[in-house]
């Protein structure tokens, strides 16, 4: 009589084993189904191009001093809050690289003792760029000014190494680069956050945005506006949540007009936000101005993080 008992709880044995192989089959199967977060590492070697030549420091070089002008602001029409502000992508026709592109380091990057800036940069007349590392107090860092002198046309690749030491275990500050006409404007400016460390690992984050921060449809370089009226139109690219101020620079450096907009941040690496708006101006006669586009930071003593511009002409 015992072997028909035994006959009688074997299927019931069986179907726990098959039972308790089937969950760790499905543990395995999730275990290794399961996403892991890759660890930040630098940017890949084709997306960084090889210097052509190497900048060195040079310690008893001047610095120049950045000035900075305040003028008095026009408030221009604003979207209402309730309003929402598609983002679109710039067709070929109308998008463009940057003047300046910092390869490295990347937005964001955890760096000690000293960084190595490594840039495609289209320098400004005479061949001048200026690379500006500033402190969360708005501080002066560091600042090299170079000058290429056989430079005629077209993009350079620099190396620059920049030393620093925070003010604290750590500190946030602002990489820029920047170049100037034969008149000391400013014609474009790009910027990236990095962290400065004392002590810890380097982190070197992949490069950031590469496109024009703010590319115009109107007006057109060389363009003349009449009647004392300047419409301006266009797409940016901002990160920032602060207004972006238009203004238009005599050859002197003065403010012929200025106002300030608001443009919402992008949401996305490549996307832009269209805007645009009004300037007034009063002149006697054809008045060439830069017309200019930027974006300041609430951080580093409001420095400014994004700066397009190019020449246009003002008739009475």
């Amino acid at each position: 009589m015992r072997l028909p008992f035994r006959l009688h709880f074997l299927p019931v044995i069986a179907i726990l084993l098959l039972a308790t192989s089937g969950c760790q089959a499905v543990r395995n199967a999730l275990g290794e189904t399961t996403p892991r977060t890759p660890a930040s590492s630098g940017p890949a070697a084709s997306a960084t191009p090889q210097p052509q030549f190497l900048i060195t420091p040079n310690p008893n070089q001047p610095s120049a001093t950045i000035q900075k002008t305040t003028p008095p602001m026009v408030v221009l029409t604003q979207p209402t809050p309730t309003e929402i502000i598609p983002q679109v992508t710039l067709t070929a026709g109308i998008s463009k690289p940057s003047l300046l592109q910092i390869e490295a380091p990347g937005p964001d990057s955890k760096i000690r003792d000293f960084v190595w800036v490594r840039a495609n940069v289209y320098p400004g007349d005479g061949g001048n760029f200026t690379i500006l590392l500033t402190g969360e107090d708005g501080r002066t860092i560091a600042q090299r000014d170079v000058t290429q002198p056989n430079w005629t046309t077209g993009w350079l690749s620099i190396a620059e190494q920049i030393q620093f030491t925070p003010s604290a275990a750590s500190e946030t500050a602002l990489l820029s680069i920047f170049t100037r006409d034969g008149f000391g404007r400013i014609i474009t400016l790009t910027s990236e956050r990095i962290l400065m460390l004392q002590v810890g690992p380097e982190e070197i984050e992949l490069p950031g945005f590469h496109g024009d921060p703010f590319v115009m449809t109107q007006p057109m370089p060389s363009g003349v506006s009449q009647k004392g009226i300047l419409h301006f139109e266009g797409f940016a690219h901002v990160t920032e949540t602060t207004p972006v101020s238009v203004e238009l620079i005599q050859m002197d450096g003065s403010i012929l007009a200025s106002g300030e907009i608001k443009v919402a941040p992008v949401n996305s690496s490549e996307g832009y936000v269209p805007f645009s708006g009004e300037l007034t101006y009063q002149v006697n006669q054809r008045t060439p101005v830069r017309f200019t586009v930027r974006q300041e930071s609430p951080d580093f003593g409001s420095m400014t993080t994004a700066l397009s511009s190019y020449i246009i002409y003002l008739d009475p």
